[in-house]
């Protein structure tokens, strides 16, 4: 039989998951590792559990990676928080009928013009540039959109180990349901 040599530290954790009494080092390894295995996705890859917002209480998004999104049914060109605010604008954009509406709706800051300095990105499609944000500002903006146009929408993200993150590591959704009048 293989010997394991572990830390005394290590060990200590072992023993704490142990059942007195019924485990043996080989039953308790046995129950740890189908307890890890269960926990993978069909990729290989382990789920993180999920804590779903209320879009009326955001938690602070400083240090979150956005992993995945949607908005009125269809995905960002690509996944982080501005390219979703982009998104989100360019399908309220035609509902709010000019750009002071749309600055009113979602709060984004906006001109109707090419810039590309201070953090602007132009929409050559629109004619507006649309200031980059923070994460916590871009789900303001977009949850504000998906409420204006009472449309489906989420978002999933995940705290990134880094000082000042809310909960490193912890993965959350932000879900919209469509409103009918």
């Amino acid at each position: 039989m293989p010997t394991i040599k572990l830390s005394q530290e290590t060990y200590n954790r072992f023993k704490s998951h142990a059942i007195p009494l019924e485990d043996s080092s080989d039953t308790l390894m046995i129950r740890l590792l189908d307890s890890y295995e269960k926990s993978k996705d069909l990729t290989g890859q382990h789920e993180l559990p999920v804590t779903v917002y209320s879009p009326d209480d955001l938690p602070p998004l400083m240090h979150a990676k956005l992993l995945d999104a949607s908005f009125s049914g269809t995905r960002p060109k690509e996944t982080n928080w501005n390219a979703l605010v982009r998104h989100a604008i360019s399908i309220v954009l035609p509902c709010t009928g000019n750009i002071e509406n749309l600055r009113n709706v979602s709060d984004a800051n906006i001109v109707p013009y090419e810039k590309r300095d201070k953090g602007f990105i132009y929409d050559k499609e629109y004619g507006i540039s649309i200031q980059g944000e923070s994460a916590s500002d871009a789900a303001a903006i977009v949850s504000r959109c998906a409420k204006y146009l009472g449309c489906e929408a989420h978002f999933e993200f995940e705290w990134m180990h880094k000082d000042g993150a809310y909960k490193p590591g912890a993965r959350g959704r932000v879900e919209f349901f469509k409103t009918i009048d």
